[in-house]
């Protein structure tokens, strides 16, 4: 997998990023699989860190759930969420309160670079995220 990570400042006119918080985006031209991604989340999940993954699409939702199936129930895995249930002010809230080491947005990034969300909501979920390392795919 080839992610781009940022510590200093994200690719100009994208997203801002807080300090304290890395930020991952794919490498221009890539596309990564969900079997790609689901690895960087169990190899994370088994080393302990606490993961969160917010689908932007119904699709992902289900294959982020049917993916948690062939896993005990006592196992650390990701909290997976749909994130079209909540608005852009309910997700700052939301993610606010909470302390993941890291945070997917996983479609977020596709629909970003096809036009079909803005800058300004992906920037407000990223930011929203308190700590951590956030991913967009």
């Amino acid at each position: 997998m080839t992610l781009t990570t940022s510590q200093n400042s994200p690719p100009p006119g994208v997203v801002s990023r807080p300090p304290g918080k890395s930020l991952a985006i794919p490498t221009q031209g890539r596309h990564h699989t969900f079997d790609e991604i689901a690895d960087l989340v169990l190899t994370n999940s088994l080393c302990g860190s606490s993961v969160e993954v917010l689908c932007l699409t119904q699709e992902l939702l289900e294959s982020w759930l049917h993916w948690l199936e062939q896993f005990p129930a006592t196992a650390m895995l990701p909290e997976v969420l749909n994130a079209n249930q909540a608005t852009l002010g309910d997700w700052r809230e939301y993610l606010g309160g909470q302390h993941h080491d890291i945070t997917i947005f996983h479609g977020h990034w596709a629909e970003l670079r096809a036009n079909r969300l803005s800058v300004d909501y992906v920037t407000g979920l990223v930011n929203a995220a308190p700590t951590g390392m956030v991913v967009l795919v």
